[in-house]
Order: C-alpha cells, then structure tokens, then sequence
C-alpha cells in the first residue's frame, strides 16, 4: 500500500525515506487500541472509519468545487485523525493541502489532490481491514 508522495520534493533527502514508508507507523494504531481497552477498541475502529470515509466525501467534493473553507476544515480533521493513527505521509500531505487551501494556490491543490486522496483511501482500507477483523474474531 505505497503511493508516491507529493508533499516531499523529488530528489530531496527525505523524499525516497516518505516513499518507502508504510500507510502506518508500524505499531501505532495497535498502542491506540491498547489504550482505549478491549470493550472500545472496536467502537474506535467504527469510528474512526466512518470519519475517515465523511472526511473522504467531504473533500472530493470541496475538490471538485474548489471551496476552499471546507477543504481546510477537512484537512485540519483529518491532520488529527491521521497524526493519532500513526498515518505520517498522510498527515504531511493533509498539512501541505492544508496549508495550500489557506493560500487558495489551485494548481498546488491540483497537485497534491491526487495523492491525497489515495493516501486517505488506503488508510480507510487498512482501518477498514482491522474494523473487519476485530469484528469477525472469536
């Protein structure tokens, strides 16, 4: 599950380092499970999971209408979000569009939407995944 990012110039020392990297810190998520104790562990993933994909909604259609205040306010969500699930590239592309949207720059909104939104979709895949898995165990 890599995508090429676009928040880390090509060709800079941490660019090839964010490439390679995992849609999730290794261990990360399972820490924020621990915490919240078996019998909520579950409801965080159906939480989490369904603000993932509102979140998802959300920008592809700020995207598409180019409205810059909820493209930052969806981007500020899911900064948090993806900080606390250990998702880094995502959270470092949220900041960059973030950031982008403020300065309402069109073409660097065009240029990080793609990968974005595939960071985002893998990361709903992977919560999904454990979502699916916590509620099928025995």
């Amino acid at each position: 599950l890599l995508r090429n990012p676009v928040g880390t110039p090509q060709g800079t020392p941490g660019a090839a380092a964010e490439e390679a990297s995992p849609v999730l810190v290794e261990g990360q998520l399972d820490r924020l499970l621990e915490v919240a104790g078996e019998d909520s562990a579950g409801e965080l993933l159906r939480r989490v999971t369904e603000d993932l994909r509102h979140v998802e909604r959300r920008m592809v259609l700020a995207l598409d209408g180019t409205d810059w205040t909820e493209m930052r306010a969806q981007t500020h969500v899911l900064i948090a979000l993806a900080g606390a699930v250990g998702a880094i590239r995502l959270q470092h592309r949220a900041e960059a569009l973030n950031a982008a949207a403020h300065r309402r720059e069109a073409a660097a909104v065009a240029a990080l939407a793609p990968s974005f939104l595939a960071l985002l979709d893998d990361l709903i895949h992977v919560v999904a995944g454990r979502l699916h898995r916590w509620n099928g165990r025995t």
